[in-house]
């Protein structure tokens, strides 16, 4: 931190696995610089991750990217008693790189230029216009395994070229903050659907609800909805439908109780190469080819959380987990559980 406006992090990891005696190591690292002023900040960023880092007691996603971001931010303010009290503008570019290709002078896999405008309106109520501009080159070792059934014969997959000027825009709007308050948005625009891969028409809705009937109880409701179409004939590729409830209880000062409960029913139409419109194969481990067929996930999660907190450093997690799955989305009939888990976690602060 300097100059109380700006600070500067950077931060570096590194992996090392061992098997079959022989020892491969990697990098991660992140480099951040930061402007946080009244009427216009900054955030620089910039992370990489190179492919062989492995992290199988933490959580990375993805490996082998290079990702760098810019964003920039103006913030206007209304005087006394004006029907918009503040408007910030955020310009953000975000970038993805083959991690290294980067380093190769390799071209950008993915980048994104969107302008997110905030309005914070009188009396507590909000609106959000995003307009989003993007690009997309699909990443062929992602489609090493994939094949076209031709008929007679199997062909490799023929990577299609890049995506250029997809365009999308996101709306959305909440109410005051207040026992009972409310959002909810809209998406709309192009989509580079991967797993085809191909251009993709999308929309997409969510809304929550949030109930605080006392100081001590929380209750949210939240419902996301997507789809993709085929951009080149219409058709459905995919959909989704998760709706999600939380419920928090503040017991007491010391105790805290929690269950979140998540469907997520989503269905995915059979592959086809955008090229040929003939059916897409995946070789699988065994060296098999298979057609990618319609695939229909229905999953049902929920989580229980025990908190008991009764000096600061000194706290007691008693938590549960719950994965089921069914056949037909909602129907809650013949739900088949997948796995439990069960989580315990006991601090104590010493003190000298």
């Amino acid at each position: 931190m300097f100059s109380k406006l700006y600070y500067f992090e950077i931060q570096g990891a590194n992996s090392w696995t061992r098997d079959d005696s022989v020892t491969v190591a990697a990098p991660l690292w992140q480099a951040t610089v930061d402007r946080t002023g009244r009427s216009f900040g900054f955030h620089y960023s910039v992370e990489g991750i190179a492919p062989d880092f492995r992290a199988d007691a933490g959580f990375v996603p993805r490996t082998g990217i290079l990702q760098p971001s810019i964003s920039n931010r103006f913030s206007f303010y209304g005087g006394p008693g004006a029907p918009i009290e503040q408007w910030t503008n955020f310009f953000h570019f975000q970038g993805l790189w083959n991690y290294d290709e980067f380093f190769d002078g390799g071209s950008i896999l993915e980048s994104q230029l969107n302008l997110n405008s905030f309005f914070t309106i009188k009396n507590g109520w909000s609106a959000r216009v995003s307009p989003e501009w993007s690009t997309v080159r699909f990443d062929p070792a992602f489609y090493g395994d994939y094949y076209v059934d031709a008929g007679a014969d199997t062909v490799p997959f023929a990577v299609p070229g890049r995506l250029t000027d997809l365009w999308g825009v996101d709306l959305s709007g909440s109410t005051p903050q207040g026992v009972l308050a409310a959002s909810a948005g809209v998406g709309l625009g192009q989509s580079a659907a991967f797993f085809e891969p191909a251009a993709a028409d999308a929309v997409s809705a969510n809304a929550t609800v949030t109930w605080r009937p006392t100081e001590q109880i929380r209750v949210e409701g939240r419902y996301v909805y997507t789809h993709l179409n085929r951009e080149r004939d219409g058709t459905r590729l995919s959909t989704a439908h998760i709706p999600r409830l939380k419920i928090e209880y503040q017991v007491s000062r010391p105790i805290f109780v929690r269950f979140v409960g998540q469907y997520a029913a989503q269905k995915q139409d059979a592959l086809r190469d955008p090229a040929t419109e003939q059916p897409i194969l995946i070789r699988q481990d065994d060296g098999a080819l298979q057609p990618a067929t319609t695939t229909i996930q229905n999953d049902l999660r929920i989580d229980f959380l025990f908190s008991y907190r009764p000096t600061p450093g000194t706290v007691f997690y008693l938590g549960y987990g719950s994965s089921m799955t069914e056949a037909d989305a909602f129907t809650f009939q013949n739900v088949e559980r997948v796995n439990d888990g069960f989580f315990l976690k006991l601090s104590y602060l010493f003190q000298l």
